[in-house]
């Protein structure tokens, strides 16, 4: 048995731990840079509260509160610059994976005069590499999470849109992940429904890859299992009934999944689903994801035929009596129920593309270069995907 396995950052884990914050802040200075998205009044008393908290500890607080959903290079380089403008000594993202994974460029940048985007995306593309440091100061960050679906808080990932291409990149590096991720389930308690549903099924596929993805890893392989069974059982209870305990079982589930992704990296329908996601105006990465996700399993069943066949079994137990071949099969079925079942049917038609937006995405050149499945494959899936 041979493997690496790596989780840097440190976890705390349980409600009310978002007062722990202005403690942990003063390990390392006592001003920070707040990232975090634009305001509204659903999220305004959260970050009030948060702000508060700084100030009664004699924090200095420096607040960018402009990230949109799919951050962009322009978007980072802002933040950057204000966090060199303020001279802070540590960097605070409360948000969802937008707000985190904007927070951890701007860490790792810190004293770079500027970001050469292109060198980035093109050289920092892979997630079981280790890199040179791009910092001499790489200043620490902390994690607030207020979703539970991203697992940037767990992994050395940022995704980041190019304003150049419009293209959602990723770039890895070992000093991408985060000092510290408080992960209190309270502050997912007044998430909407769109985005609880949204994100609960972006942790299950970054479960369900890296489980695909992973040779002999039985500490991320257990992670990656439990999270799919938590998932697939919490989901549809929280969105029944809103208690503290199932959102705690989701940002388990999303804690897990973001660690194992970290270690055995995704596949094929992440890359599928941020090139779309690039095409597509409104469309967020769990909407995506779920668009894509059906086709894909329906196209690959018999390559993953084993692990499918475990899958299928965590959402539907009477496969247990089934051989691996039936219930990898209809894992293809069983899917497209719990996502009918959890509002998370999507495909292009419901976003008033024209023909022409569609024939981008269809004939797009990079499908011709993604290295997880065969060519043949890959233009399978996004032809049906498109022709839906």
């Amino acid at each position: 048995m041979n493997f690496n396995y790596q989780q840097p950052t440190e976890l705390i884990f349980g409600a009310k731990k978002v007062n722990q914050l202005p403690e942990i802040v003063k390990r390392y200075g006592n001003k920070v840079l707040l990232v975090g998205p634009v305001m509204n009044d659903a999220i305004r008393p959260m970050f009030d509260s948060v702000l508060k908290n700084l100030k009664e500890n004699e924090i200095i607080t420096t607040c960018y509160l402009e990230v949109e959903p799919n951050p962009t290079t322009s978007a980072v380089d802002k933040g950057l610059q204000l966090a060199r403008d303020n001279d802070v000594d540590v960097v605070v993202a409360m948000g969802g994976g937008s707000s985190i994974d904007t927070a951890k460029i701007i860490s790792l940048c810190f004293d770079c005069e500027i970001i050469n985007w292109q060198e980035m995306f093109e050289k920092y593309d892979n997630f079981a590499k280790r890199y040179e440091t791009i910092s001499n100061t790489k200043l620490p960050v902390i994690a607030l999470s207020t979703t539970a679906g991203t697992g940037s808080q767990c992994t050395q990932a940022s995704v980041i849109t190019d304003v150049e291409s419009k293209m959602k990149l990723t770039v890895f590096h070992q000093d991408n992940f985060v000092d510290v991720a408080i992960l209190d389930p309270e502050l997912t308690m007044t998430l909407p429904r769109s985005i609880t549903v949204s994100t609960a099924f972006d942790a299950f596929t970054h479960a369900f890859e890296s489980y695909l993805r992973n040779e002999g890893n039985p500490i991320t392989e257990n992670f990656s299992l439990q999270a799919i069974k938590n998932i697939v059982q919490t989901l549809p209870k929280v969105l029944m009934e809103n208690k503290i305990e199932y959102r705690e079982q989701l940002m388990l589930a999303d804690t897990y999944a973001g660690i194992a992704l970290a270690n055995n990296g995704a596949a094929l329908p992440h890359p599928l689903s941020e090139i779309i996601g690039s095409f597509v105006n409104n469309l967020s990465h769990g909407q995506a994801l779920a668009m894509v996700y059906p086709t894909f399993v329906k196209y690959t069943y018999e390559k993953y035929q084993t692990k499918f066949a475990t899958v299928c079994r965590l959402f539907d137990e009477s496969y247990c009596d089934k051989d691996d071949s039936e219930a990898a099969k209809d894992f293809y079925k069983v899917l497209s129920n719990f996502e009918k079942e959890n509002s998370l049917e999507f495909n292009l038609s419901q976003f008033n593309l024209e023909q022409s937006e569609i024939d981008r995405i269809k004939y797009c050149e990079i499908w011709q270069h993604l290295p997880m499945e065969k060519t043949e494959t890959i233009l399978e899936i996004v032809n049906e995907i498109c022709n839906l």
